[in-house]
């Protein structure tokens, strides 16, 4: 029907146009595929870790607590615009005497009873508004769990990188210091032969007191970090056996980082969770303007009711007793004509509030898109980084399997093999710190644009906000 209907306005051209636009804004409306670059990935582990924790943060606990508090207020914004009803029912013993006439009495005995319903019929849109107000509350507590979990999920994944690598670097110290402990123990038996100087071996002593105190120091660095890790996840029992041995190496793809920040850049930054907070906060101060704006406008309700009463006249010639039914059905109008400017300060604190919040949308999204840029750079100085650590890495192993050659033909000593071991467990360890720092960056801004698979581990009871 729209190709028909271009063809009909003889602009046929267009069609093509269209269909282009459409099929760009769908793509557009897809979210960046990430899959198999995360830390996750790369460390099977740390997904159920990662799942899990969803369950146990106190922060994310106390954010789901709120969800339900925000779900409430919305019933309670409603149930003001839905019909009220009420009852009253009373047994009384009444009597009732005219002064001067003590022959004429009059009593109320027995049940009396009321029954009212009552209905706002017209507030000038005032009680819609605070339906909305509520609902917009909703929303951004929704948004906070969402982005309680996010961020505790970036946090979780860069302490999980920093002790995979510090275990790496506890590994290859501890390899390090049993080395030097032969070697001492070879030196202290050339001292006995006296081939070598006391001096000698005292310097041999600092230096193994050194790389024990090195070791040392890292061993309480990987303890101290896996009971953060368990308190930060809820993990009963994490320990170094819970820890990789390995962090692989990661892969690089400008194309994809550029495609991950191109929505973000593309909506003005509004699209990053703080920005979007403040939009709505926009939208709430507009509509507590909107409230503060009628309120000395007349506002209309109905309401009917059904009453019984017992009504008893005693007189000096008879007694009369009779039950009284009443049904009434009435419109009224509330109307307060001043309210000593209490609307006025309420209208102008709205219209500050809504400046406030669109200064500060503002500002977040400048912020969100000169963060996506300046962690997309420095994702190209990581890469960069990650390049050099794994081509010295690969020589460095190169060099190993030379010094083994040399060595085996007799070229060289067999301790030529220990010092490009050395080397290349020196290179392992920094080159895995290296691919964690490359990771945390990734994560940072697959995470900032938004693109982040960890929030569909979200439960499908809370509507996963868009970002």
């Amino acid at each position: 029907m729209v190709l028909s209907g271009l063809k009909l306005l003889g602009c046929t051209h267009c069609a093509g146009w269209v269909i282009a636009a459409c099929l760009a804004c769908s793509l557009a409306a897809q979210p960046v595929d990430v899959s198999g670059t995360l830390p996750e990935h790369y460390l099977p582990g740390l997904a159920p870790i990662l799942r899990d924790v969803l369950k146990k943060s106190p922060q994310v606990l106390e954010r789901e607590i709120e969800i339900e508090a925000s779900e409430a207020r919305i019933l309670g914004a409603n149930a003001a615009r839905l019909p009220r009803l009420g009852a009253d029912l009373s047994y009384a013993y009444n009597r009732t005497a005219l002064s001067g006439n003590t022959g004429t009495q009059y009593r109320d005995d027995g049940l009396f009873y009321r029954l009212e319903v009552s209905q706002p019929l017209f507030h000038w849109g005032a009680l819609r508004n605070e339906t909305e107000r509520a609902r917009i509350g909703t929303a951004i507590a929704e948004k906070n769990y969402a982005e309680a979990y996010r961020l505790l999920a970036m946090a979780v994944r860069s302490s999980y990188l920093d002790l995979v690598a510090t275990k790496l670097r506890v590994q290859q110290l501890r390899r390090r210091h049993k080395l030097r402990a032969a070697e001492l123990a070879t030196e202290e038996e050339k001292l006995a032969n006296g081939t070598v100087s006391p001096e000698h071996i005292a310097m041999q002593k600092l230096a193994f007191r050194d790389a024990a105190l090195d070791l040392a120091r890292w061993e309480e660095q990987l303890a101290t970090g896996c009971r953060g890790f368990a308190r930060l996840t809820g993990l009963p029992d994490f320990n170094e056996a819970s820890i990789p041995n390995e962090l692989p190496r990661p892969s690089h793809s400008a194309t994809l980082a550029s495609a991950v920040v191109a929505p973000l850049l593309r909506e003005g930054g509004r699209s990053a969770f703080e920005a979007q907070v403040h939009e709505m906060n926009v939208r709430e101060a507009d509509l507590r303007y909107q409230i503060a704006r009628v309120r000395l406008m007349p506002k209309f309700n109905a309401t009917a009711g059904y009453y019984l009463e017992n009504t008893t006249n005693a007189t000096m010639l008879d007694v009369t007793q009779q039950g009284v039914q009443r049904q009434g059905f009435a419109v009224s109008a509330q109307w307060w004509i001043f309210d000593g400017l209490a609307t006025r300060g309420a209208k102008r604190e709205a219209l500050a509030a809504k400046r406030l919040a669109e200064h500060r949308l503002e500002v977040a999204a400048e912020e969100a898109m000169e963060r996506a840029q300046h962690l997309q750079r420095q994702l190209d100085f990581e890469a960069e980084a990650l390049d050099l650590a794994e081509t010295r890495l690969r020589i460095t192993a190169q060099n190993l399997a030379k010094a083994r050659e040399e060595v085996a033909l007799g070229n060289a000593p067999p301790v030529r093999i220990e010092q490009a071991a050395t080397e290349l467990e020196h290179h392992e360890a920094h080159t895995a710190g290296v691919r964690a720092a490359y990771l945390r960056v990734w994560t940072e801004l697959v995470s900032l644009a938004g693109a982040d698979p960890v929030l569909n581990n979200l439960p499908a009871s809370y509507a996963r906000p868009k970002w």
